[in-house]
């Protein structure tokens, strides 16, 4: 299943906020850098409603034999978020995507017509 390019992330944000894709843009890179910056620092980073990000110092052996320390991270989806989707049993069907078939591999255009 394929997710939303970068541009229709974009405006489907636009058209759920009522705010203009340039301002939304604009946001999402002003937070993009302020998460960047906390992680520069050590400091975990909250992407507020979605997840939390916290970088760790570890090291790993390079070429010629010594270590390289690098920033690697790891990501906890939040609670919120989680529970938002506690409930649901599957995936909900775009409009635009019936022609997926269902997981029992009955197409949904199919259903209709066997009842």
């Amino acid at each position: 299943m394929n997710g939303m390019t970068n541009q229709e992330r974009y405006a489907d944000i636009s058209r759920i906020s009522g705010l203009s894709e340039d301002i939304v843009k604009r946001v999402i890179a002003a937070e993009r850098e302020s998460i960047l910056n906390s992680l520069k620092r050590g400091e975990r980073a909250a992407l507020i409603g979605r997840c939390v990000i916290r970088p760790e110092i570890k090291s790993k052996l390079v070429i010629g034999g010594t270590l390289k320390s690098y920033i690697d991270l790891k990501a906890e989806v939040t609670s919120s978020l989680k529970s938002s989707l506690e409930e649901m049993g599957s995936f909900e069907i775009a409009d635009d995507n019936v022609e997926n078939e269902h997981e029992s591999g009955i197409r949904l255009r199919q259903i209709p017509s066997l009842i």
